[in-house]
């Protein structure tokens, strides 16, 4: 709160003053101000004698002071207020002028120069942290207001009112053009009546040739219509096939299934069970009533819940700090475009393209509105916030299954005002980084990195295993349907349990401004009814609501996981099933595998999992129907409730039951989950039956858009086959490729989705089957013209993707565990039913990958993308085969790129060098010929083949490393030299026995590699050897010194190099501007680190300019954090890092996740964090090379070659002796050279 205003009164020197004198009268009002109490609001009044207005460069220092209402032009004298301004935290909030009237104006005439400062202190986070405006209209309310109105203004001056659209696509926004074709007919069509009657007694033969010649008329222009319209309805099948191939690429699938709805969906009418509403206002009534009712009370939750739950030390009081400029421009990024408004119709498209005007009213207003939030006392969060913020208007949507007249069949979804959304998402952000150490690691929802695969991947190995190992074990698995799961959580609940896990206060006061206040009312079919305020559950449509729903999913978990131990232990049961697995780059534990490896293994304990709220529980039978009834009392308990209706069920036994059987009560033989038909048995007929169905289906509604009749096809031609085929192609990929990754396929399974493919572009071309034949076509010869790929190449490719991104996992994430591992106390069939394990060793197969080298090839995610797409190439379109496509016609000649080039023989002795060949030749006896489920190139050539190759013999018979190329005489010579040479021996990534030197964490297969390696951090590092001398600079050291009102500059860059080795720079000054030895404070430089055991290591694994750049970054935030602890009590000083580099610095803050380099990415934002905490921490770009001393200087320190300084521009430290000679410490602090 504002504790007194403090005004300080200045009569400036003339322009025409000296240097010397204008900085003095700056340094004595800098003063003044530290008089001024923290809470206070600083007001300088005065005649400052200068223009203060901006110049058109954004990038100059001070723009952000004077905000929008400055004039064009700057002066000297005036640039140097401005920059102090933007030190001390000052800002303009009125246009500034100045001449000889008299002060005490307002306008024109020597206007006051009104500097208002922040409450919390002199600077905040951010580019914008000069500013949290306390102007005499604080009211947030009015300022939003303001801001919308301005904003819709704009818009509608610069775009127009878009009008409602009603009828077919393509026709929108062409009503002018539409209107001109039909005013056309009705001209031709009066004109052919009017000489119907021959009115100009015109003689018979010219009567005849004029009646002709206005029928002709007609027709033409009835004939211009049909073909503008065709030509703008595949414009647009165009457009949309483009934006699914473009999304379907980025693997943006949500933007791919709203583009598959918009091409197939029916045009109908919005009303409640496909009816226009009589009522409409009591209608919407109505469903105010629906919605009050499931949302109302608050949700007892029983006191003895939270005994179970497990409380954090600590409060983690970053989650309060104020929101930085990266947080908020990160969330106005994220906002997707074409989203609905709420009440104040401000649209997330004003804060993408406002400009940066636009931006800074936004980031004063979040701010503010935050702070508010976080003081504000309890039950009053929101009462400071823009009314608007809490409004809320909730649209009934139906769920598109079960009865439309059934108001539980709906689902309420709110729409919000972007400015409450904007707030929700920097909490969203925070929430997801807070809680992702600790949060359960089978919860797999609106998690960063995981997704629908992650908890299909658990789900379909636990079937495939229980149903193909031996044991005498029952496995049921439970999936729950929890009733109205958002909707229904009880805040109260959930706020305690944030505070118990530890929130701190501030961060709860955002938290419960968004869903504790927000008054909403239902629109619906016209209508709108009055408002109401939920008393529990979440906003449907925030983005805050899905993290927030897994946290409190989290704590429900918790207590029900403990009261089923205990249930457990009371029986002698074990609550899940527990799963051995040992992660050594072999998919598929055999029966003998299981036997011998019972070294090096891991237990994991599985009960249950979940995605958001679709949770699911696993077990022996008899256990699991007790944790069943657990599960739902511990719902209860969190006012909650099973829909038992939904619930269902799967029983698994290592035999198959007997066709007889009765299943049980709420159980089946498949279960739909979070889009997978999982079956009791682990195999997935009718998980291929549904999509080839619902494709076919698809295939008959799409073509309808260029054929018709039911039998001949016959074909409109104003749709080009090109066209179709992209429209065809962007519906069914998403239907027949979704969820494809982590299951098995089989040859007859793959050939029944091949079929719907081949129907599909059969369709596209309108010809029918029996047509083939005799036109001396080919399903292959059309999947060529259409340039489809195989369904089966799409397959693979994901399925090694899918492998290779698992692969990288630490091995304590349950979906490596699963796939590398099997069921306690089972042992493998002899004849297993068709495994994922088979499916990827017959895709490393056939990509000619070896299965002993494909886990160390994985590791690399670039080198795995290369070597998985060169194998099986990711989808290109040639337009000028497009072209020719188009202007074939059945009967025709084909293009000679559509015809077959055939496939490649498989040789006679393929299955020489495989594992089971290995096997046969240790044990003695010949190779058989065992049947394989999986092969490449003909079913009678696969049955022959085994499960992958694992290693390769030459023409002498000597078995050959799949790296090196060395050949051994025996196979178990070839698997020793693997695993001591190449293979991995990462300890979070493997489970096999690595030695690992506690000195330099270097690890190794063998001890005796252990005993025998050099140890690097025994010996004196390399870059202690190309420390520059000392040199002297006169004058006393600046480096302790505390900045006079102006905060530190710190010029970053960094350089590739030359020879592979990269370096960084970074100037330090006390001023943005520097040009004279006087600004100096010290240079700092040096190569980029990539050995972990040097203590300078912040994790770059490469010498790239991107991790210069980085390196260089966190070197600045380091010295900042030293200066800081060497002077704990100076005040709090503030910074500002310029930068050229845009990519460094968005990762350094958080706006994007990189891509390589992700341990050096993860150390430098925290030491961002960690400096941001004890100080204001600003980051400015700067063009490089563009002349700005600073840069220059950081610049020329960056000698890539071995991260020297050049031409004395730069100052490091004397050779080091002692410890870090031992490269045990840091080089010395750097001085300033002077240059």
């Amino acid at each position: 709160m504002v504790g007194r205003i403090f005004v300080i009164g200045v009569y400036a020197p003339t322009s025409s003053s000296t240097v010397q004198e204008r900085r003095q009268l700056r340094d004595q009002v800098s003063n003044v101000i530290n008089m001024a109490q923290a809470t206070s609001i600083s007001l300088l009044l005065g005649d400052i004698n200068a223009e203060l207005g901006n110049n058109q460069n954004a990038n100059t220092l001070g723009h952000t002071v004077v905000g929008r209402f400055a004039r064009p032009k700057i002066t000297t004298a005036g640039q140097e207020w401005r920059q102090w301004a933007e030190a001390e935290g000052f800002r303009v909030p009125a246009d500034i002028s100045c001449d000889t009237g008299p002060p005490g104006n307002t306008r024109d005439t020597g206007q006051n120069t009104n500097w208002t400062t922040s409450s919390s202190g002199k600077n905040a986070c951010g580019t914008y942290s000069t500013a949290e405006c306390y102007r005499e209209d604080a009211d947030l309310t009015s300022r939003w207001e303001a801001i919308c109105a301005a904003c819709r203004d704009a818009a509608v001056q610069v775009c127009g009112v878009l009008q409602r659209h009603k009828g077919q696509p393509w026709l929108r926004g062409r009503d002018g053009e539409v209107q001109q074709l039909d005013q056309r007919i009705q001209q031709a069509r009066a004109a052919d009546r009017r000489i119907q009657g021959n009115p100009d007694a015109l003689p018979v033969a010219e009567f005849h040739r004029a009646r002709r010649a206005a029928r002709q008329g007609l027709r033409a222009t009835r004939r211009t219509k049909k073909v503008t319209l065709g030509e703008w309805e595949t414009a647009w099948l165009d457009r949309k096939a483009a934006e699914a191939d473009e999304a379907a690429d980025q693997g943006r699938t949500g933007i791919v299934f709203r583009v598959i709805k918009e091409l197939v969906q029916d045009h109908r009418t919005s009303g409640f069970g496909n009816r226009r509403a009589a009522d409409p206002q009591g209608e919407a009534e109505e469903w105010k009533q629906h919605f009050a009712r499931i949302q109302a009370g608050r949700g007892e939750v029983a006191d003895s819940v939270w005994i179970d739950v497990e409380s954090r030390e600590g409060i983690d009081t970053w989650l309060d700090g104020v929101p930085t400029l990266e947080e908020i421009r990160r969330s106005i990024g994220d906002m997707q475009c074409g989203k609905a408004p709420g009440t104040d119709s401000f649209m997330a498209e004003y804060l993408k393209y406002g400009g940066p005007a636009l931006e800074a009213e936004i980031v004063v207003l979040v701010r503010t509105a935050w702070r508010r939030a976080a003081e504000a006392p309890a039950g009053r969060e929101a009462e400071p916030w823009p009314k608007r913020w809490r409004e809320g208007v909730i649209c009934p949507l139906w769920k598109r299954k079960g009865d439309r007249q059934d108001k539980n069949t709906w689902r309420g979804i709110t729409l919000l005002s972007v400015g409450s959304k904007l707030i929700a998402r920097i909490c969203s952000a925070r929430l997801q980084r807070w809680a992702q150490p600790w949060l359960n690691a089978l919860q797999f929802g609106f998690r960063p990195g995981t997704g629908v695969d992650d908890v299909q991947q658990i789900t379909r190995a636990v079937l495939e295993e229980a149903a193909g190992a031996v044991h005498d074990r029952t496995i049921l698995l439970r999936f729950f349907d929890l009733e109205k799961a958002y909707p229904k959580v009880a805040r109260h609940a959930l706020w305690k349990l944030l505070e118990m896990k530890g929130c701190p206060p501030g961060f709860l006061g955002a938290l419960k401004a968004l869903h504790d206040h927000t008054a909403s009312h239902v629109r619906f079919d016209g209508g709108t009814s009055a408002e109401f305020v939920p008393d529990r559950g979440l906003r449907e449509g925030c983005p805050s609501s899905p993290v927030l729903f897994n946290l409190y999913h989290h704590g429900l978990m918790e207590v029900f996981r403990a009261r089923r131990a205990r249930a457990a232990q009371e029986r002698q049961m074990t609550p899940g099933v527990t799963w051995n697995y040992k992660v050594d780059g072999k998919i598929g534990k055999r029966r003998m595998d299981r036997l011998e490896e019972g070294r090096n293994t891991r237990q994991m304990l599985i009960g249950d999992f979940a995605y958001a709220d679709d949770t699911g529980i696993l077990g022996d039978a008899d256990e699991v129907v007790t944790a069943e009834e657990l599960f739902a009392s511990t719902l209860a308990d969190f006012a909650g409730k099973v829909n038992a209706g939904k619930t269902e069920g799967l029983r698994v036994t290592s035999e198959a039951p007997a066709e007889y059987d009765i299943p049980h009560c709420g159980e089946a033989t498949a279960v739909r989950h979070v889009g997978a038909m999982l079956g009791h048995r682990g195999n997935h007929v009718d998980e291929t039956a549904a999509p080839v169905m619902k494709s076919m289906q698809q295939v008959g509604r799409i073509s309808k858009a260029w054929t018709h009749g039911k039998g001949a096809h016959r074909n409109r031609y104003r749709v080009k086959f090109s066209v179709r085929i992209k429209v065809m192609k962007a519906v069914l990929k998403g239907m027949l490729g979704s969820f494809a990754r982590t299951r098995a396929w089989q040859v007859s399974q793959i050939t029944r989705v091949q079929k719907i493919v081949n129907l599909a572009i059969r369709r596209c071309l309108g010809i029918r089957l029996g047509m083939l034949r005799g036109y001396g076509l080919s399903n292959d010869i059309l999947s060529n013209m259409a340039q489809w790929e195989q369904f089966e190449s799409l397959v693979r490719r994901s399925t090694l993707m899918w492998i290779g991104h698992v692969a990288r996992m630490e091995h304590m994430q349950p979906q490596k565990a699963i796939m590398f591992g099997w069921l306690d106390g089972a042992s493998a069939k002899q004849h297993a039913p068709p495994r994922q394990a088979q499916w990827v060793n017959s895709c490393l197969k056939a990509a000619k990958i070896s299965e002993m080298d494909w886990f160390r090839l994985a590791q690399d995610r670039s080198t795995w993308r290369k070597i998985v797409t060169k194998a099986f190439p990711v989808e290109k379109v040639n337009p000028e085969r497009e072209g020719q496509l188009d202007s074939w016609r059945p009967g025709r000649p084909v293009p000679p790129f559509a015809l077959p080039q055939g496939r490649p023989e498989r040789p006679d002795n393929e299955d020489e060098g495989s594992e089971a060949d290995v096997a046969e030749r240790v044990r003695g006896r010949a190779r058989g010929q065992g049947q394989v489920m999986y092969g490449v190139g003909g079913r009678r050539a696969a049955a022959r083949a085994t499960r992958q190759q694992r290693a390769h013999r030459d023409e002498a018979g000597n078995w050959a490393c799949p790296v090196c190329a060395e050949t051994f005489n025996k196979a178990n010579q070839v698997e020793f030299h693997y695993q001591e040479h190449h293979a991995v021996t990462d300890p979070r990534l493997v489970t096999t026995e690595v030695f690992t030197c506690q000195h330099c964490q270097a690890t190794y297969r063998r001890r005796k590699q252990l005993t025998d390696h050099l140890c690097p951090a025994r010996q004196k590092l390399e870059r202690l050897d190309r420390i520059d001398p000392m040199i002297h600079v006169g004058g006393p050291s600046r480096e302790d010194a505390v900045p006079d009102g102006s905060p530190w500059a710190l010029f970053t860059d960094g350089s590739g190099g030359t020879r592979g080795v990269a370096g960084w720079g970074v100037g330090i000054y006390t001023c943005r501007a520097p040009t004279t030895q006087e600004d100096w404070v010290a240079a700092l430089y040096g190569p980029v680190i990539t050995l972990p055991c040097d203590p300078q290591w912040m994790g770059a694994e490469a010498h790239t300019n991107n991790t210069g750049e980085l390196s260089a970054i966190g070197e600045a935030c380091k010295w900042l954090l030293q200066w800081k602890a060497r002077k704990p009590e100076a005040p709090h000083p503030s910074a500002v890092i310029l930068y050229d580099s845009q990519y460094a610095y968005g990762v350094a803050t958080r706006l994007f996740r990189a891509k390589e380099n992700q341990l050096l990415a993860t150390s430098v934002a925290s030491l961002v964090d960690a400096v941001r905490a004890s100080m204001s921490l600003e980051f400015e770009h700067v063009k490089g090379h563009s002349g700005a001393h600073g840069n220059e200087v950081a610049d020329s320190t960056t000698s890539g070659t071995d991260g020297r300084g050049r031409g004395g521009c730069a100052q490091s430290a004397s050779r080091p002796s002692g410890a870090q000679a031992q490269g045990l410490g840091p080089a010395p602090a750097r001085r300033p050279s002077g240059s």
